[in-house]
């Protein structure tokens, strides 16, 4: 299901006053690293969905070059980690999708943008939205609560259906489901007449079940062959059992 989410205009201009409260911090990128994966939800149920690692790019650090954080090279550094076999999402090449009169539709190109903070800008994501709480010495940003996880979420498997990122190895999905296989047993062991516990056994359970119908729905089963003997010369052949 896609997720309507606004866009904000990260690079707008603010009065000092409007400035968040918290240090400056250097630009990202999202990476994937093709075997990192998570079941997670998705509108009314759940999808496997790649997980993102958000690789800072600090000058001086892992062969990155530039003077400051406005002007990073991080070509080295890039390339190091596709040697390594990931996969660099940029954000100048990536396409933001997003929900528009029920409709998803493509919007425009980059994820990173930059709020002004009091030591300079502090860069995030267009699904980042920041929560200032307490005043003065004591203010704070609060980045989770109110993040557009769903839109980010739709973000992430559009990636998948566009072959950005390709889609998840069958060795990979049993290796998840193996864990969380062994996950809700733990919990089911300890739960007994604890309520909470109950509940969390059966979310558990449900979301392993969803990792079994979603790993079948990505790789059916391939039809069984049977070998039967041809009634001449009494040679075997195979056939396929497409029952």
């Amino acid at each position: 299901m896609a997720h309507e989410f606004q866009r904000e205009d990260l690079r707008r201009e603010t009065l000092e006053d409007s400035r968040l409260p918290c240090k400056r911090n250097p630009p990202f990128v999202f990476a994937h690293f093709p075997d990192s994966w998570e079941m997670a939800p998705d509108g009314d149920g759940w999808a496997f969905m790649p997980r993102m690692k958000c690789m800072r790019l600090e000058p001086g650090v892992n062969g990155i070059r530039g003077e400051s954080y406005d002007a990073v090279r991080p070509q080295l550094f890039f390339a190091n980690l596709r040697a390594e076999g990931w996969i660099i999402i940029d954000s100048d090449e990536a396409v933001v999708y997003h929900d528009e009169d029920g409709e998803l539709v493509t919007g425009e190109r980059g994820y990173l943008g930059s709020r002004p903070c009091r030591h300079g800008k502090v860069y995030c994501s267009v699904w980042d939205r920041p929560i200032v709480s307490g005043r003065g010495r004591r203010a704070r940003v609060d980045w989770k609560t109110k993040k557009d996880t769903a839109g980010f979420n739709e973000w992430k498997l559009m990636l998948v259906a566009t072959g950005v990122i390709p889609r998840p190895s069958e060795a990979g999905l049993n290796e998840l489901i193996r864990v969380q296989t062994r996950r809700a047993r733990r919990q089911a062991g300890k739960a007994g007449d604890n309520k909470y516990l109950q509940d969390l056994v059966a979310k558990e359970s449900e979301r392993l079940d969803a990792m079994i119908k979603a790993r079948a729905d990505l790789y059916a089963a391939a039809p069984k062959k049977r070998r039967g003997k041809s009634k001449r010369k009494g040679l075997e052949k195979e056939v396929l059992d497409l029952e």
